[in-house]
């Protein structure tokens, strides 16, 4: 399996760099992206633990980070980017507080929920979010 996304983009990114990072897929119980490629056999191997996405953010020098994760169980990243243990916090913010330097972790759900599907356009609910945001920001743009 490849690295994960986060681990390309933190790699290469310099102190000027901004990092956007997405992913709609799986997530399992204990918190690890499944990807297209995962084995079930070598699930160790073969699956990306949100843990390391959390720590390549840690240790990235991009200026901001932002990750969007569309799968069940993505709440544990947001919490390990803040700290080592997952633990899930409320976030009230002004889009303000979103300008600078730092890391976003976006999450579709909780660190023990499921994240809802779209059972007719075939996505999750936050990406098919993002989606119609970024659509209606190009049409406005245009």
């Amino acid at each position: 399996m490849s690295s994960p996304p986060s681990t390309a983009a933190s790699a290469r990114s310099g102190s000027d760099d901004n990092v956007v990072v997405s992913f709609a897929g799986h997530g399992s119980p204990d918190h690890h992206l499944i990807a297209h490629d995962t084995v079930f056999g070598d699930w160790d191997a073969t699956t990306i633990p949100m843990g390391e996405i959390a720590r390549r953010f840690k240790e990235s020098s991009a200026r901001s980070i932002i990750c969007i994760l569309d799968c069940y169980f993505s709440g544990a990243t947001s919490a390990r980017v803040a700290s080592d243990a997952p633990t899930s916090r409320g976030v009230s913010f002004n889009a303000q507080t979103l300008a600078g330097t730092g890391r976003v972790v976006i999450t579709a759900a909780g660190m023990s929920e499921e994240a809802y599907g779209h059972p007719v356009l075939r996505h999750g609910l936050l990406m098919g979010a993002l989606i119609t945001c970024l659509a209606r920001a190009t049409i406005r743009s245009a």
